[in-house]
């Protein structure tokens, strides 16, 4: 299992990096400035912390990694008085989500084909 996060005032970037070099499509640029676009609608503007990335291979989940893994920050979260949030494309996810106390903030989909999206958070515990 491994799961990423991301501190509060996580930084802005740029959609292509200078040093692509033309490496993409104009169409993969255009998708990603879309999403990018999408995602930063959603945010919320107060200060929280954010959960980039939470995968478990799958011969290990429903074993409660994913939960050992995030477990560490929502104590951090709770000490500090901020939410911990996170985007989401599945229902199951929304679900597994739910279950470890987060709630639905926003729902969109994203322009150009792109995916159903859950914007997810969990408020801090005292």
């Amino acid at each position: 299992a491994v799961a990423a996060f991301v501190p509060p005032g996580r930084p802005q970037t740029d959609v292509v990096p200078e040093e692509a070099d033309g490496n993409f499509s104009d169409r993969l640029i255009e998708r990603f400035g879309v999403i990018g676009a999408a995602l930063a609608e959603h945010t919320p503007p107060e200060p929280h912390w954010y959960l980039n990335l939470l995968a478990t291979h799958p011969d290990w989940q429903r074993q409660g990694l994913g939960a050992s893994m995030i477990g560490p920050i929502t104590h951090v979260c709770n000490h500090q008085g901020l939410p911990l949030y996170l985007e989401t494309e599945t229902e199951v996810n929304v679900a597994y989500y739910n279950h470890l106390g987060f709630t639905v903030r926003s729902e969109w989909d994203v322009p150009l084909d792109g995916p159903h999206m859950w914007g997810m958070i969990r408020q801090p515990q005292r």
